[in-house]
């Protein structure tokens, strides 16, 4: 349980560093957040709580997504995929690659 909230402070921590990389375990993590905290926020409040949820955290789901795929060894350009429709699919899609082994 210690290492969710390490993983959540450190999305919020590295708001805006690209560099470094997040182990699958921190990606999972912060997306568990992110979903749980907006239905939290739709369910108490409203739909424009969720609008504002996401304007705060979207930047950092970008840069830990960004340094997932470079952990994974995957191209970083691909994060724009998150512009397409359904493009967060593709991005948790290329999450489950396993880490890079470093020569």
């Amino acid at each position: 349980m210690n290492e969710f909230f390490i993983s959540v402070s450190e999305g919020f921590r590295r708001y805006f560093s690209f560099s470094g990389t997040a182990t699958r375990r921190r990606f999972w993590h912060w997306q568990l957040f992110i979903v749980a905290v907006g239905f939290l926020a739709v369910a108490f409040f409203s739909t424009n709580a969720l609008w504002v949820w996401g304007a705060l955290t979207i930047i950092p789901s970008i840069t830990v997504s960004v340094r997932r795929l470079r952990d994974a060894g995957i191209p970083v350009w691909l994060t724009l995929f998150i512009l397409l429709p359904f493009g967060q699919l593709a991005i948790f899609a290329m999450a489950l690659a396993p880490t890079r082994k470093t020569p």
